[in-house]
């Protein structure tokens, strides 16, 4: 992990992306840590833009909720709502 003061920096912005592709870089504003600097790999991004949105955060709040008052289903139970068959393997080998 590397800090880097925005107030004090010679750093150019090319330079803290290549550092950030190689290790955290955390940006430091007014003496406080104040954003991070991650590489984003596949599928990263779409991660990050649901935990910033406020309507998918509040959703998993109410689900969370919810299960903890009313418990889950079971596989078993979403199998049989679903009709969805699961095929077992065989133990013994076919020649």
């Amino acid at each position: 992990m590397k800090t880097i003061s925005v107030q004090n920096t010679t750093m150019k912005l090319t330079e803290v992306v290549d550092l950030a592709g190689k290790d955290l870089v955390i940006l430091r504003h007014n003496g406080k840590n104040s954003f991070a600097l991650i590489r984003l790999d596949e599928g990263d991004l779409e991660a990050l833009s649901l935990s910033q949105n406020p309507d998918f955060m509040a959703m998993l709040d109410k689900a969370r909720l919810s299960y903890e008052k009313k418990g889950g289903v079971s596989l078993e139970e979403v199998k049989r709502r679903f009709g969805k068959r699961v095929k077992r393997r065989s133990s013994r080998n076919k020649h």
